[in-house]
């Protein structure tokens, strides 16, 4: 960061947030809970953020479903495809006349 710091940059972006199997991470863990969000906090010299009941194992509820809309569009693609099916006339060949 000090390096990062000394070109003056108008912004820096920190980019491993959960890249555990890198080894570069400062989102909290079990092994080392907020301690990387703690060290980043004094680089910026900022206070680090509350983490309460963290849990990174569990996904977050959803409130949405794309079951009806996904589907609705798997509907509407088998049905354009049995329809160009149907639809569909074999070529007839031209006769040529003879020579």
């Amino acid at each position: 960061m000090s390096e990062a710091f000394a070109t003056s940059p108008d912004v820096i972006g920190v980019i491993s947030w959960n890249e555990f199997s890198e080894g570069s991470y400062i989102e909290p863990s079990v092994r080392y809970g907020d301690h990387y969000l703690g060290v980043l906090a004094d680089i910026l010299g900022a206070p680090p953020p509350a983490i309460t009941n963290f849990d990174s194992d569990s996904p977050p509820p959803i409130d949405y479903n794309y079951g009806a809309p996904l589907f609705g569009g798997l509907l509407v693609v088998l049905a354009a495809g049995f329809v160009a099916l149907v639809l569909r006339r074999p070529r007839r060949r031209s006769a040529k006349p003879p020579s």
